[in-house]
């Protein structure tokens, strides 16, 4: 069995959609059983929640924008649809569109958008999209089976970030999905609760759906179609000599995908690593490419420790130091719990051994209010000059050297600083964990583009 899994860059326009049928054909031809898994089509989910909020708001131009969504899908169906057969199609759309406007209006009359009611909301693009693809290739003379994903994956109650009932979910889908000869296309980024209300899947969405499908059906690989080439070696908005990596391991890809979001999120991905399952991401666009593909194990390769770097701009470095800190235990968990109680993530930890400081890399944005926190949490030790002023560095970036060849590899580090030294780039603060897969630098922002320029051409 061969999953594909289409994203919302590939599901835009007449031109794309005929790319996604041939595509899946394709693939019919040289595979018995295909399983695709859709998103909505290209920007209608976020159009979707500025209507939910116009709704909300009291704004009654949500009905022309939910028109506009309307047109884009009914223009599919009369295009690949016979027109003998568009009647039903259309109708089966345009019940579902009828449901959504009259939760849209229920909720401009109560002016009240919860968790809930979003999850609720966003089933209806992807179910739409499901049931178009599937009605597409029934057109073009092929078995296939429309599946909302609501009615196999099982999950708990926390909305618009849901998790998955593994063992509920397997036995549904085993149950569902039995037929190799149908094409079984199912709605990305859904599922149910034990009451049967709906619930997504947070950013890991339609991927997560598309590997885990692989895993519980033992799939041979996992296609991700977007608009890139695979996974590039480096962010390629900021170095015009960024190339697409043709392999990746499974603790690469965990590595790169923790900074760049663009084409893959750690928790999507997991399902597969767990079977070992290879994942292939691909651009639609350019099929001629092989993309990236990302398996569990790879050959050492010494020479080319480093496989990639990735980035992280315009961060805050938080430093809390002084001697009161030295031998006093809870203080590490006395400011991670405090920043935890207001909400505010913490992207990387440095602490030296002598325990006498600790850094921390924020989002902007919660800089004074982790400024304040801090100051409150830490206030007697900061009367008591236990504790020296809290200090903040803003406009900082993160630079992560990726490889899984660097494990065990001498004076790689070395390499870094002295390329940056040279280049009278100055390294504010570094981290490496144990695994040695990953050693991670903060610089000034605007140094950014300069360092990438040096790395690509010492390492890469």
């Amino acid at each position: 069995m061969k999953i594909l899994k289409f994203g919302q860059s590939t599901l835009d326009d007449i031109h794309s959609f005929e790319r996604v049928l041939e595509n899946i054909l394709q693939s019919k031809k040289t595979e018995k059983h295909i399983l695709v898994v859709v998103s909505s089509m290209k920007n209608v989910a976020q159009q979707l929640q500025l209507i939910s909020q116009k709704s909300k708001d009291g704004d009654n131009s949500y009905k022309t924008l939910l028109a506009e969504i309307e047109e884009r899908h009914f223009l599919v169906v009369k295009h690949f649809i016979d027109v003998k057969h568009q009647a039903k199609v259309l109708a089966n759309l345009k019940v579902m569109l009828n449901d959504l406007e009259d939760i849209l209006h229920g909720i401009y009359l109560l002016w009240e958008l919860s968790p809930r009611t979003a999850d609720h909301i966003s089933t209806y693009p992807l179910k739409m999209m499901a049931y178009l693809v599937s009605e597409c290739l029934k057109q073009k003379g092929f078995d296939s089976e429309y599946i909302d994903t609501q009615k196999i994956i099982a999950t708990d109650n926390v909305y618009q970030n849901a998790s998955i009932d593994y063992g509920t979910t397997a036995s549904l889908t085993k149950k569902n999905i039995a037929n190799a000869d149908i094409i079984y296309v199912l709605t990305g980024n859904l599922g149910a609760t034990a009451k049967g209300e709906s619930t997504s899947l947070g950013k890991a969405g339609g991927t997560l759906t598309a590997t885990l499908m692989g895993s519980i059906l033992n799939a041979s690989e996992v296609i991700i179609y977007t608009d890139r080439d695979g996974v590039t070696n480096t962010d390629s908005s900021l170095n015009a000599n960024a190339y697409s990596l043709p392999i990746l391991t499974y603790s690469e890809a965990k590595e790169l995908s923790n900074f760049d979001t663009k084409v893959i999120y750690p928790p999507s991905l997991q399902p597969a690593f767990a079977q070992n399952i290879p994942v292939i991401i691909k651009n639609l666009y350019n099929p001629a490419f092989e993309g990236t593909k990302i398996i569990g194990t790879q050959m050492a390769n010494p020479s080319k420790p480093i496989k990639a770097n990735s980035t992280i701009q315009n961060i805050t470095l938080l430093n809390i130091q002084g001697s009161g800190m030295i031998g006093k235990a809870g203080t590490a968990s006395r400011i991670f719990k405090v920043l935890a109680e207001n909400k505010i993530s913490v992207i990387l930890i440095i602490q030296a051994s002598s325990e006498h400081s600790i850094t921390l890399a924020i989002a902007p944005e919660y800089s004074i209010k982790a400024h304040e926190v801090l100051s409150v949490e830490f206030e007697e030790e900061l009367k008591n000059n236990k504790i020296d002023k809290i200090g903040i560095k803003n406009e900082m970036a993160i630079v992560a050297m990726i490889g899984e060849n660097m494990q065990h590899t001498p004076g790689i580090a070395g390499k870094i600083f002295s390329a940056l030294g040279n280049s009278g780039i100055n390294v504010a603060a570094i981290a490496q964990g144990s695994s040695e897969y990953n050693i991670t630098i903060v610089i000034e922002n605007h140094l950014l583009i300069k360092a990438l320029a040096v790395l690509q051409e010492k390492f890469f």
